[in-house]
């Protein structure tokens, strides 16, 4: 990536791409080392609209994470995404324990997982 002006009303636009699940666990992402950040919008539209495609199918769902601009660096730039769900921890044991299939979410993943298809970044007006 090219490093942006700082000046201009920009903004870096991070979307991550899921496969649609019941419930999703709270995501973050985090670029070039920062802190990560939470605050997202659900959306179910491109991040770049390519027409006649504007919008992802059902089977998808899309989170957008603003950042300003100048987190860009010029070159390799690190994108980092995580997943805050809590499992139980066993002290006894000193492992997380496991899960059974009562536990399980709908669609046979373990509770907290996601699978996300894309990553898709875009420098856009704030």
């Amino acid at each position: 990536m090219c490093a942006e002006p700082t000046d201009q009303g920009l903004q870096l636009v991070v979307q991550l791409v899921l496969e649609t699940q019941a419930d999703l666990p709270p995501l973050g992402v985090s670029v070039n080392g920062s802190w990560p950040s939470f605050p997202c919008v659900e959306t179910s539209d491109l991040l770049v609209p390519n027409r006649p495609a504007t919008q992802h199918t059902p089977a998808y769902r899309a989170l957008d994470f603003a950042f300003d601009v100048g987190r860009v660096r010029e070159g390799w730039n690190e994108i980092t995404v995580y997943n805050t769900y809590q499992e139980q921890y066993c002290p006894e044991n000193r492992h997380m324990r496991t899960f059974d299939a009562s536990e399980l979410g709908i669609d046979g993943r373990q509770r907290g997982t996601v699978r996300i298809a894309s990553i898709e970044l875009a420098i856009r007006q704030a």
